[in-house]
């Protein structure tokens, strides 16, 4: 499982805009392991309005269409509830 996450104080380009790339990248440091599961984080952001952020963190699970000359391409990003990304990590989320 690889987890990628934007730093709150990052500004250079999204993970969102190279995360075909990204993936690949660690996929082939892996050995194009099999089954490799791709989530992204998203942090809390955005005003902050009565105590709470108006973008609350989210996960998605990514997948793609494999080019196995050029890489991953057409990413698709799944909104997973807390219980499904606990369940993929084996243990409860901080609040």
């Amino acid at each position: 499982m690889v987890v990628f996450s934007q730093l709150p104080d990052y500004y250079g380009p999204s993970i969102t805009n190279r995360i075909e790339w990204l993936a690949w990248e660690i996929w082939e440091q892996l050995g194009f392991a099999e089954g490799m599961i791709v989530l992204q984080h998203y942090p809390d952001r955005g005003p902050w309005r009565n105590g709470r952020p108006s973008f609350p963190s989210r996960v998605h699970a990514v997948t793609f269409s494999p080019d196995w000359r050029d890489g991953f391409s057409d990413p698709r990003w799944n909104l997973l509830s807390r219980e499904e990304v606990a369940a993929l990590l084996g243990k409860p989320l901080q609040d």
